[in-house]
């Protein structure tokens, strides 16, 4: 009897799937042996005036368009093509409108056919110009010991070369044991190495070093003076002003002030570093770093050379003798304090702390010389990092976010992968930890053209050319090799 149930039960189990099957949905196989077919032969979509074809992946169960126009009004779409005997889009028409910030939007649209369905990815995308560098590659102009390049000359000691900058034309090198010279860009870019002196007539009395670092703002070059002490009857801090098209006169000394200059100066070496925070009009602060305490000597400048209003900030704990204090692009009043020996912080002109980014996020010696910069509607944090062990350029995407304090924020809460740096480069050099002077600068040609430059004390100088973003539409690049396929009706 046991064993006249079980055949029977046997008998049962096969007829209850059959009858199931007679109502599943067909969710998987595109031709069914039988029975009412629900999928798509061909898909075209139609919106604002516009019918464009689409490429189906029937393993996947998705379809891409072609991208639209940007000001496609994505609220209205319907779907068209060959479709099985019967069946039909769930729906006449669809909203796509993407979410706020995007230019996209993916949804499920079902195709039914009596007792059966089927269900697939959708993608429409809006054609929007893509913003920032194109990271991938650039060219590289290495003038440091990373990546099979030689260090430039001028930086084979520590008490040589300190700094380069560049702008559209030249590159400055300067530091304490020679001359500061010129270098011009187009030149170096075919491994051309011919300095352009600047005339020293009138660089005396430095007491420390009579020149020690610089800055190259649109052909203007300003170089500092190391004082020994900055109390009455010692050498006075200097900044003298060339002009990059008359390398050959003697320079201008556009500031030079004592302690007997500015009330409540503490005394302290100034000079070690120099920042400079100028806008379109030449005008802003100069910034030159005390050595041993958390303090820089400040100096309105207006039109490019005229100087006014020493005085002496402290931005809070000391982040080392070579920080920099660098003025946020576009950002009026908002400056970058950065050095090896403590976490980033935005600060204003006078000190006053506005944020600090936690250590964790930029560990040092993480984030030195740190710059915000905008190119082509991105924003980008440049810095020079791990300068103790390999010196490094680093390039941070840190578009979102609508103040600089917001971007760092939403930069600290992001993952792993959105704070991954877009551009690396090692100058394949550790700088030494009692003399760790790096700077990292850009120029830029509008939208179209990025310079980076990145250098240290030891370790040469790097330049990386970088060309506005280019984007491929997803579509055109995917093909049967990927699943997607075109079938015309």
């Amino acid at each position: 009897m046991k064993n006249i149930y079980k055949n029977i039960g046997l008998l049962i189990i096969p007829l209850l799937c059959f009858a199931l099957s007679s109502c599943e949905k067909d969710n998987y196989d595109p031709n069914p042996a039988e029975g009412d077919f629900a999928h798509i032969i061909s898909i075209k979509v139609k919106v604002g005036g516009l019918e464009l074809q689409g490429k189906i992946n029937e393993n996947r169960k998705e379809i891409i368009f072609p991208r639209l126009p940007g000001d496609t009004d994505l609220s209205v779409v319907s779907f068209s093509g060959e479709l099985p005997a019967g069946a039909a889009f769930e729906s006449q028409t669809y909203d796509f409108t993407p979410d706020e910030g995007s230019s996209s939007a993916k949804k499920t649209i079902k195709v039914i056919n009596n007792n059966r369905f089927k269900e697939y990815y959708v993608t429409l995308s809006l054609t929007v110009p893509p913003v920032g560098a194109g990271f991938l590659n650039p060219p590289v102009y290495n003038f440091s010991a990373g990546a099979g390049g030689t260090v430039y000359p001028s930086f084979s000691t520590a008490t040589s070369a300190r700094v380069a900058d560049m702008d559209l034309k030249h590159v400055l090198v300067v530091g304490r044991d020679l001359s500061p010279h010129l270098l011009l860009l187009d030149e170096l870019k075919q491994g051309i190495i011919n300095p352009i002196a600047l005339d020293q007539g009138g660089v005396v009395g430095g007491g420390g070093a009579n020149r020690n670092t610089g800055r190259l703002i649109d052909g203007n070059v300003y170089i500092g003076n190391l004082t020994v002490s900055f109390m009455a009857g010692s050498n006075p801090d200097k900044v003298y002003h060339w002009n990059t098209e008359s390398p050959e006169l003697p320079p201008t000394v556009i500031a030079e002030y004592r302690a007997a200059d500015i009330i409540g100066t503490p005394e302290d070496r100034y000079g070690d570093m120099m920042s400079i925070d100028l806008d379109e009009n030449g005008d802003g602060y100069i910034f030159l770093k005390g050595n041993n305490l958390p303090s820089f000597l400040r100096i309105k400048v207006s039109n490019f050379t005229t100087t006014s209003e020493p005085t002496v900030i402290f931005p809070g704990t000391s982040l080392g003798g070579w920080a920099a204090y660098n003025g946020v692009e576009g950002a009026s009043g908002e400056y970058l304090y950065t050095g090896h020996q403590g976490p980033m912080r935005l600060v204003n002109a006078g000190g006053s702390l506005q944020y600090t980014l936690p250590v964790a996020t930029l560990a040092n010696p993480d984030g030195v010389g740190a710059r915000v910069i905008t190119f082509n509607g991105a924003r980008y944090l440049l810095a020079m990092n791990n300068i103790l062990i390999n010196a490094t350029i680093a390039v941070y995407d840190i578009t979102r976010g609508e103040s600089t304090q917001e971007a760092l924020e939403i930069f600290n809460a992001a993952d792993a992968a959105l704070k991954a740096p877009v551009f690396l480069f090692p100058l394949a050099m550790a700088l030494p930890a009692g003399n760790a002077a790096v700077q990292i600068s850009w120029a830029k040609d509008g939208n179209d053209k990025l310079y980076i430059i990145g250098s240290g004390v030891q370790a040469g100088f790097t330049i990386a050319e970088f060309l506005q973003a280019t984007d491929t539409d997803p579509f055109d690049s995917m093909g049967e090799d990927d699943g997607y396929v075109i079938r015309t009706e």
